[in-house]
């Protein structure tokens, strides 16, 4: 008798285990997509694509545009400001034609290059369903889908933060190493001031945010066709 009971402790105790991999098995980290490819934009920037269902992305942050650097800004109060007076424009300039240009909203509306578009909130909600993300309607963040978005051979997502305005004077670099931030094309009509739907990838977590910010920040970019 004392065996058996020994032996209903240790399934008892096995179970969270078995639950927790069945919870892994449900959000996939490894989704192939169904091609690849290459764009040569008008500047000779070449970047690699991939294509999951009818869909294909960039899968490099787009380094078209004018350098953030070397742009201004106007603050709440409409005085000017520029990048270039809190951060090493050199620097700058080459760290963007390796890892990418950080936009607002609107500038990644109008670098768009020809035949491609900013992929909307639907896109980026038909993405998340082929790499696994669960309740991909929610906000906040949701299961799966995370590592898949960064992996190498996928879309390769990556961490280079966002530009966020920390006073009425100034822009910062956030979350960079931590966590990346793309524009989807969607406003989010439910925010008293104009903000987009964006998506977030944090380092080593298999999820995906999907939550809105002002159109003012900046963030990275991907197009789709």
């Amino acid at each position: 008798m004392k065996t058996k009971y020994f032996i209903y402790a240790i399934c008892l105790a096995a179970l969270p285990l078995l639950a927790s991999c069945s919870d892994d098995d449900d959000f996939p980290t490894e989704v192939k997509p169904a091609a690849t490819g290459t764009f040569t934009d008008a500047d000779g920037r070449e970047y690699r694509t991939v294509k999951y269902g009818q869909t294909e992305w960039m899968a490099e942050n787009y380094r078209g545009g004018d350098p953030w650097v070397e742009q201004s800004y106007l603050t709440d109060n409409g005085l000017e400001y520029w990048f270039e007076d809190d951060f090493d424009i050199d620097e700058e300039e080459e760290l963007l034609e390796r890892e990418g240009n950080y936009m607002n909203y609107q500038q990644a509306l109008d670098n768009c290059p020809e035949g491609w578009r900013l992929p909307t909130d639907d896109d980026w909600k038909e993405l998340e369903r082929a790499v696994g993300v669960a309740a991909v309607d929610a906000l906040g963040w949701r299961d799966g889908g995370g590592l898949p978005l960064m992996s190498a051979d996928g879309l390769h997502l990556t961490l280079l933060g966002a530009l966020h305005a920390i006073s009425t004077a100034a822009y910062k670099k956030c979350n960079v190493g931590d966590q990346g931030y793309y524009w989807t094309a969607t406003i989010d009509k439910s925010m008293a001031y104009e903000c987009a739907y964006i998506r977030k990838v944090m380092a080593g977590k298999n999820q995906v945010m999907r939550n809105s910010m002002p159109t003012r920040r900046y963030a990275m970019v991907r197009y789709v066709r």
